[in-house]
């Protein structure tokens, strides 16, 4: 239950309290900032539809401005494992935090915009760009035209909701959608130019697939995403169609954003103070990298001009 001074209090059946948590507290938990997809048409850019629906993305992004209620809202997961507190902050903003049921451990989740999009700079390259509606993917190739959302060249219907898009290193045209139920599902183009279909769709070997994050695509067949405090290789078994566990190794604080390096067996880890580190995959290592950022960066991208290696950041207050 949640009481009037903000904490949450986990009991047993029978009202025994086991733990009381401070809703407002500044630490993360056991999770860390995550990306979503463009979303739903409210949030999206809308084009022709008139300066009227602007106004919804600005009710989104800024503070309640007294339209809230302030009501704590509890929600539990279907299967009674987690539930979510949502809760307004002492800034007058509403965010959700997600708790297990066994002694209080928590998951915080924050959101942040991410643009979904293709990698490469050969013409055989489309530029796509992918936006996640409920249990469909849209596509649009910025290659041949430009299409602005809502609107989109192609749709993808995958058998689940989709909780994000990440494009393949190797392959700059294909897409994965990371499904609500833990699956995976691979969108592929047959020949240049023609429509997405859905190749493959595979389980993932985890513990708990749905808290799976911070997705990437390294090769035809190799993932890296995070698992609380922990960064992952998987590997897809064809015949099995599953993606197997092939390394973990632990962080030491909160991941924001990881982006492949010029080594495609290597990847850049951010942490949440700017820390930089590097996983290698061959060794299953994490190292650190050659400098840290002075701030943490919501934008992070690497480009390698003939041998040097240049990481390009930028902080949400456009530094």
């Amino acid at each position: 239950m949640v009481t009037g001074r903000d904490t949450v209090i986990i009991m047993t059946g029978t009202f025994d309290p086991i733990i009381e948590v401070d809703l407002h507290q500044d630490s993360f938990g056991e999770k860390q900032f995550i990306t979503v997809g463009w979303g739903k048409k409210e949030t999206q850019f809308h084009g022709s539809e008139g300066k009227a629906a602007r106004f919804v993305t600005q009710d989104v992004d800024g503070p309640n401005l007294n339209k809230d209620d302030g009501i704590a809202l509890i929600s539990w997961r279907g299967d009674g494992l987690l539930f979510a507190v949502s809760v307004v902050s002492k800034e007058n903003v509403r965010y959700i935090r997600i708790f297990n049921r066994e002694g209080g451990h928590y998951f915080c989740y924050d959101w942040t915009w991410v643009t979904n999009h293709s990698h490469g700079n050969a013409t055989s390259n489309g530029a796509f760009v992918a936006v996640i509606d409920g249990g469909e993917v849209l596509l649009t190739s910025f290659r041949s035209k430009v299409t602005p959302p809502p609107m989109s060249d192609q749709k993808v219907k995958l058998l689940a909701a989709v909780n994000a898009v990440v494009f393949c290193f190797d392959d700059g045209n294909s897409a994965c959608a990371v499904l609500a139920d833990g699956r995976l599902a691979a969108l592929v183009q047959e020949e240049v130019g023609g429509p997405h279909q859905v190749q493959w769709v595979c389980e993932v070997e985890s513990e708990c697939t749905q808290i799976l994050h911070h997705w990437v695509w390294l090769s035809v067949d190799t993932f890296v995403c995070c698992s609380g405090t922990h960064v992952m290789l998987l590997v897809r078994d064809p015949q099995q169609d599953k993606l197997i566990l092939r390394g973990k190794a632990p962080l030491d604080s909160c991941l924001v954003s990881i982006v492949r390096t010029s080594d495609p067996l290597k990847v850049l880890l951010q942490m949440s103070a700017g820390q930089l580190f590097v996983y290698d995959t061959a060794q299953n290592k994490v190292s650190f990298y050659n400098f840290n950022l002075p701030e943490c960066c919501t934008k992070l991208n690497i480009l390698r001009v003939e041998e040097t290696e240049f990481v390009f950041g930028l902080s949400d207050r456009n530094r």
